[in-house]
Protein backbone atom coordinates (compact mmCIF):
# COMPACT_ATOMS: atom_id res chain seq x y z
CA UNK A 1 0.00 0.00 0.00
CA UNK A 2 1.32 3.46 -0.71
CA UNK A 3 1.03 6.13 1.31
CA UNK A 4 -1.07 9.83 0.01
CA UNK A 5 0.91 12.09 -1.46
CA UNK A 6 -0.59 15.56 -2.26
CA UNK A 7 1.02 17.85 -4.61
CA UNK A 8 0.16 21.11 -6.38
CA UNK A 9 2.17 22.04 -9.89
CA UNK A 10 2.11 25.86 -10.61
CA UNK A 11 3.42 27.10 -13.48
CA UNK A 12 4.17 30.74 -14.95
CA UNK A 13 5.85 32.71 -17.36
CA UNK A 14 6.09 35.47 -14.84
CA UNK A 15 8.63 34.81 -11.48
CA UNK A 16 6.30 37.17 -9.32
CA UNK A 17 3.24 34.81 -9.78
CA UNK A 18 5.45 31.98 -8.03
CA UNK A 19 6.26 34.48 -5.34
CA UNK A 20 2.29 34.91 -4.62
CA UNK A 21 1.97 31.50 -5.09
CA UNK A 22 4.56 30.67 -2.64
CA UNK A 23 3.43 33.38 -0.16
CA UNK A 24 -0.43 31.89 -0.37
CA UNK A 25 1.17 28.79 1.77
CA UNK A 26 0.79 30.59 4.82
CA UNK A 27 -3.05 31.31 4.07
CA UNK A 28 -5.75 29.89 6.16
CA UNK A 29 -7.36 27.25 4.33
CA UNK A 30 -11.28 27.64 4.43
CA UNK A 31 -12.40 24.33 5.48
CA UNK A 32 -15.76 24.88 4.00
CA UNK A 33 -14.88 25.38 0.84
CA UNK A 34 -12.33 22.51 0.79
CA UNK A 35 -15.03 20.22 1.90
CA UNK A 36 -17.43 21.34 -0.75
CA UNK A 37 -14.74 20.98 -3.59
CA UNK A 38 -14.15 17.65 -2.31
CA UNK A 39 -17.20 16.62 -2.43
CA UNK A 40 -17.40 17.48 -5.87
CA UNK A 41 -14.08 15.89 -7.25
CA UNK A 42 -15.08 12.74 -5.50
CA UNK A 43 -16.48 11.23 -8.41
CA UNK A 44 -13.17 11.12 -9.87
CA UNK A 45 -10.40 10.71 -7.12
CA UNK A 46 -8.22 7.92 -7.46
CA UNK A 47 -9.27 7.83 -11.43
CA UNK A 48 -6.46 7.14 -13.74
CA UNK A 49 -6.44 6.98 -17.48
CA UNK A 50 -3.54 6.01 -19.96
CA UNK A 51 -2.11 8.28 -21.59
CA UNK A 52 -0.12 7.92 -24.95
CA UNK A 53 0.42 5.02 -27.09
CA UNK A 54 -0.26 1.32 -25.67
CA UNK A 55 3.06 0.11 -26.64
CA UNK A 56 4.70 2.91 -24.56
CA UNK A 57 3.55 1.93 -21.35
CA UNK A 58 5.00 0.05 -19.12
CA UNK A 59 3.64 -3.00 -19.35
CA UNK A 60 2.92 -4.39 -15.21
CA UNK A 61 0.75 -1.14 -15.29
CA UNK A 62 -1.14 -1.94 -18.33
CA UNK A 63 -1.58 -5.39 -16.38
CA UNK A 64 -4.21 -3.39 -14.04
CA UNK A 65 -6.12 -2.37 -17.02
Amino acid sequence: MRASVSTTVVGSADAANIVRNVAWIDEEVDVDLLCDVEALLAPVCDVGWTVGRPENTNPVERKGN
